[in-house]
């Protein structure tokens, strides 16, 4: 992870109240000046289980229309910015980035039930 020395790490999912974070992060960032960084995790039981390419494709594709959602939010801001997406625990994820990190902000809630939880189970094939 490639986390800017005092950037604002926000954890954004698109669900709403990460949209709220990382508008609360893009103000704090404007106030005082530092750059903001944006980290999407893809949940290791998620990804890093997953034989099917097709489903772990699309969890990628998912994370990287997360981030194009999030970089749509800067609204033309001046604010140093970066994003990624990384495979691995959300709060070991998060707790990592925080040592480089002036301060982490994260919404109240989970990804958007329309997105994938886990890998989908097999089912009895006869």
């Amino acid at each position: 992870m490639q986390v800017p020395a005092g950037a604002i790490v926000v954890g954004f999912d698109a669900s709403t109240s990460s949209e709220t974070a990382l508008a609360w992060a893009l103000d704090e960032a404007d106030r005082v000046g530092a750059p903001v960084h944006v980290v999407h995790v893809l949940h290791d039981p998620a990804y890093g289980h997953v034989i099917d390419t097709v489903f772990r494709d699309a969890l990628v594709e998912y994370a990287e229309e997360s981030l194009a959602k999030a970089d749509s939010q800067r609204q033309g801001r001046q604010t140093p910015y970066s994003a990624e997406w990384v495979a691995g625990s959300p709060a070991e994820v998060l707790v990592a980035a925080s040592e480089q990190a002036r301060m982490v902000v994260v919404g109240s809630r989970g990804r958007p039930s329309a997105a994938p939880s886990r890998p989908p189970r097999p089912g009895n094939c006869r």
